[in-house]
């Protein structure tokens, strides 16, 4: 009960002080009395809530119904949330086709309603270059190859790379690179060429410029040039000696991660053609070596 606005005061209330012989009794203040509705209100109490419903790395009929049930009362987001979805299952490496075929189909589903409305061909690239990629994981090289060229003329069309690695050409020449025929070779190099300028502006992400130089060394090599192949492979190895993180508040953002087989691999094809001083190589070396 409450008198004038001020908490009632009882004897229980009061805390007795001793002040030089004389026993007082002290009134609380307001921030020590507490209504005694306060005190019965009990603390609300929020469920856990679960972050993961669009994350799942499995998959299966009773999944795949909760997801939908979420993804209907979702109320906003929620072509996000397909995409999350859709990315998670298709590029699972260890996971059954199944599941990733599952995954690309929630990445086309995402790339189909983006399209309906009327959305950005960016954010189609976004789902278009996942989808690539996992085609490309489960073995499936032409189909990879053949949505990496709609990848790029979507960007050719929009102007913009945005929503995608930017790395799309290095991707698709990969993939070309496994394919291996005289004309997917041919398309490789051609690919990574128009790319220079590109991964020139970005240098200072080191993984980007070592994946690159790879893939440039390798192709080279495939197409029975070993002067440009050792050229390109001693620039990979280059960047590879670059220490430091060109973003020092992220680290290992940029900075390359290559395995001993890869290193390997390198330096035998930077070792294909033996220096000659009374020559000049042909290869010029894109990037600065000092350069983060």
């Amino acid at each position: 009960m409450h008198l004038g606005g001020t908490p009632a005061i009882s004897a229980a209330t009061l805390t007795p002080v001793l002040f030089q012989g004389i026993l007082l009794l002290v009134v609380p203040g307001p921030e020590d009395v507490h209504d005694a509705e306060d005190v019965r209100r009990p603390a609300r109490v929020r469920p856990p809530r679960d972050d993961n419903w669009y994350r799942s790395t499995e998959w299966n009929d009773e999944i795949a119904g909760a997801f939908e049930a979420k993804l209907a009362r979702a109320r906003s987001s929620r072509l996000e949330y397909i995409r999350i979805q859709g990315v998670t299952l298709a590029l699972q490496g260890d996971a059954d086709e199944g599941v990733r075929e599952v995954g690309r189909g929630l990445l086309v589903r995402f790339m189909a309603e983006i399209e309906a409305v009327g959305g950005s061909q960016a954010r189609v690239n976004d789902g278009g270059e996942v989808l690539a990629m996992s085609l490309a994981l489960s073995g499936r090289l032409r189909d990879a190859a053949d949505e990496y060229w709609r990848v790029l003329r979507r960007i050719a069309e929009c102007g913009s790379d945005s929503f995608t690695s930017g790395m799309t050409e290095v991707l698709l020449a990969e993939v070309l690179l496994q394919l291996g025929d005289p004309s997917s070779l041919a398309e490789a190099d051609a690919l990574l060429a128009g790319a220079e300028a590109s991964i020139r502006r970005t240098a200072f992400f080191r993984d980007r410029v070592v994946r690159y130089l790879t893939a440039r060394a390798r192709v080279a090599s495939r197409l029975g040039d070993p002067e440009s192949a050792s050229g390109h492979a001693h620039a990979a190895l280059t960047v590879l000696g670059i220490e430091g993180n060109p973003f020092p508040r992220h680290p290992g953002v940029g900075v390359p991660t290559v395995d001993a087989d890869l290193r390997v691999e390198l330096t035998r094809l930077a070792q294909g053609l033996r220096p000659v001083a009374a020559r000049r190589r042909s290869f010029r070396f894109p990037f600065r070596k000092g350069r983060p």
